[in-house]
């Protein structure tokens, strides 16, 4: 059996890079609807076709994209609206806070990720 939301074990891991590629894959629905039915039916040659694909494409589900496209409008507007003369306008990435401190890790690669799947 499984454990519930509302156990209390002990401190809960922190998310790493590679727990962020499974979230985003069981997310798209990539090889099972859990984290670890996704491990246990993904193969490895399937896993890195996935992985590269990521890499190509960019994220599998689809909010990143959505947030992104909202951003941008957001930023379209901001910049032409009226301002202090010499005033800066916003950058892009002031409308995605939460994406431009996560990309400020480290990128994962293959190795590390398939550490995490054994």
């Amino acid at each position: 059996m499984g454990v519930r939301a509302g156990d209390q074990r002990g401190p809960l891991k922190k998310l790493t890079a590679a727990d962020e590629v499974w979230c985003e894959l069981v997310l798209a629905g990539v090889g099972g609807r859990t984290i670890e039915e996704a491990k246990q039916r993904l193969s490895y040659d399937e896993f890195q076709l996935w992985v590269e694909y990521r890499k190509r494409h960019g994220p599998l589900w689809h909010g990143p994209r959505l947030e992104h496209g909202a951003a941008l409008v957001a930023h379209t507007v901001a910049s032409v609206a009226p301002r202090k003369k010499g005033a800066r306008g916003p950058k892009f990435s002031d409308f995605l806070p939460q994406r431009a401190q996560a990309s400020s890790g480290e990128p994962i690669d293959l190795e590390t990720a398939m550490k995490t799947w054994r």
